[in-house]
């Protein structure tokens, strides 16, 4: 058995461990001490799934946002913050998606519980020697801004995630060291043949423009030499009349077959697009969480967009 913090309540609670404040929160290692709490809290559906991957049942692993929340703007109330208190460790992917995790780790109570940040970077630089080795002769154009964010959405970047992720866990709980190494190399390895998929799926296209409004997509999209337009960096934002006259122009002028729309988000402003050129629209996930109802791996989610994106960009 993992020896696990001792966390006390709101009131006349004793902190124990390294107070983690700000970067230091992926960094610091707290004491770790007997508790019968054995529960990991990932802030939202893409995290949920690469510690899910990496604990297995070593760990019970939580989802804190809901699916159908907007990622971007979703803030715990009381009884979420609550709960938080209750658990080992929280995951999540960085302080500009997720700013409220940046406060919790500022606050006392917070002291005992280990915060991993598993894209402080974009990914990549937390990548192994030998696997960043194996994958130079395929990333030379890979130059990422290191706080883009739908990191997610790149299978070879969410190597570097999963990585850090174990190494966080196994460091905390070494009695579990040999699980999660197990189940992050298990992992890692579906990863490598999702990004061949993706490598072959999208190499010879019609197109290589994925015409959307929410903009989620440049990551994944430089991975695979592809481009985006886009007008928003966030699924709820308001398109002006001008934005969408954009859309239209640049659709025009690059001849797609289709448009893309957030499966998550209102799509009345690709559907205009869409009507004005006579194209289709199609669904494509932002991976930031799953429709009501909708149950999936992130493998799953992952071959659904790559189908999307065929379908769209005429692949052959």
């Amino acid at each position: 058995m993992p020896k696990w913090p001792i966390i006390i309540g709101l009131v006349g609670g004793i902190t124990i461990g390294i107070m983690l404040i700000g970067d230091d929160t992926a960094e610091n290692t707290p004491e770790v001490a007997q508790d019968e709490a054995r529960f990991v809290y990932a802030t939202f559906y893409p995290y949920y799934e690469f510690t899910s991957g990496v604990a297995g049942d070593a760990l019970e692993v939580r989802q804190l946002v809901p699916n159908g929340a907007q990622v971007h703007d979703w803030e715990p109330n009381a009884t979420r913050i609550q709960s938080l208190k209750d658990s080992v460790a929280i995951v999540y992917s960085n302080t500009e998606t997720e700013p409220y995790v940046d406060r919790l780790a500022g606050l006392e109570e917070f002291g005992g519980i280990l915060f991993i940040e598993a894209s402080p970077d974009g990914g990549d630089a937390d990548i192994h020697d030998n696997e960043r080795e194996e994958h130079e002769e395929e990333e030379d154009h890979d130059e990422h801004d290191s706080r883009k964010s739908h990191t997610w959405l790149d299978p070879i970047d969410v190597i570097g995630q999963v990585n850090r992720i174990h190494d966080k866990l196994a460091d905390y709980d070494p009695e579990n060291a040999e699980t999660y190494e197990l189940n992050a190399r298990e992992y890692v390895q579906q990863l490598r043949e999702l990004d061949q998929r993706y490598r072959d799926g999208l190499r010879d296209c019609q197109n290589d423009t994925i015409i959307t409004f929410h903009n989620a997509y440049e990551h994944m999209a430089e991975r695979y030499g592809l481009k985006v337009f886009g007008t928003a960096s966030a699924h709820h934002a308001e398109a002006s009349a001008r934005d969408i006259a954009s859309m239209i122009e640049h659709a025009r002028e690059t001849g797609v077959q289709a448009i893309f729309a957030d499966e998550l988000a209102d799509t009345r402003h690709e559907l205009a697009v869409a009507d004005e050129i006579g194209v289709d629209v199609i669904p494509l996930s932002t991976l930031e969480g799953l429709r009501l109802h909708e149950q999936a791996s992130y493998f799953e989610k992952m071959g659904q967009n790559l189908d999307a994106l065929r379908d769209g960009l005429r692949c052959q």
